[in-house]
């Protein structure tokens, strides 16, 4: 019989903004969509590294652009660098960025991002020591 140790990757998004100097209007939009495992910040890289090659996330992701409904379909895999434990200041690993820009009015941009929804396709996998789920 053989026992695995469980754990589980998360998929979350960051929003970095650009903003007109003169008029604080923002005028860009990133969302970045990202893989993390879950775990206690600094993430034990080994372990991190140990399970990298064997991740490979599914994401549903949908949002307005402009009022017409855009939707697909992307792979998320896991960063080696930092397992993203910082996702406001660095991110890496294979993200999804989806991005808003000119000529977009502010009011579209905002709309754009508080449109995007994702779902995380169920998934999991064994490796020799762990049970990884997502």
């Amino acid at each position: 019989m053989s026992v695995y140790l469980p754990l589980s990757v998360n998929v979350s998004t960051n929003e970095i903004y650009s903003y007109d100097q003169n008029t604080d209007e923002i005028i860009g939009a990133d969302i970045i969509l990202y893989a993390r495992v879950n775990m206690s910040i600094p993430s034990n890289m080994s372990i991190v590294n140990s399970i990298s090659p064997f991740i490979s996330v599914g994401v549903n992701y949908s949002y307005l652009y402009n009022g017409i409904q855009t939707s697909g379909t992307t792979t998320l895999v896991l960063n080696n660098a930092n397992n993203n434990d910082s996702p406001g200041i660095y991110i890496n690993g294979i993200t999804q960025i989806f991005s808003f820009s000119s000529p977009m009015s502010e009011a579209q941009i905002i709309n754009a991002v508080s449109s995007f929804s994702y779902t995380v396709i169920p998934g999991s996998v064994y490796t020799s020591l762990y049970h990884i789920t997502w």
